[in-house]
């Protein structure tokens, strides 16, 4: 699917991938097996993802700038057990 997705970025049709996962294991433990998966997957499959890791281990500032969300990669992995989403979600205004 993501080298599918490549031709589209190449092409300009796409700028964002967003991944989510909710994998656990035995244990009911959080699981980050699938998204390591992932994200090599699209460090092999995707130049632009790759050009951007690359960038970001040879330019402290811009790692820096990524530290603080303030870097916009290609694709985004997002875990349902990150503490953090709860921050997001709960912030949302249902209607």
């Amino acid at each position: 699917m993501l080298s599918e997705c490549r031709k589209l970025i190449d092409l300009g049709y796409l700028d964002e991938i967003l991944v989510i996962d909710a994998s656990i294991d035995q244990n009911g433990e959080p699981d980050f097996t699938p998204l390591i998966k992932v994200v090599q997957t699209a460090f092999e499959e995707l130049d632009l993802f790759k050009k951007q890791v690359c960038l970001l281990r040879e330019n402290r500032a811009e790692a820096m700038n990524a530290r603080r969300g303030f870097f916009d990669f290609i694709v985004r992995v997002v875990h349902q057990f990150d503490k953090n989403l709860f921050h997001v979600l709960e912030k949302i205004q249902c209607q």
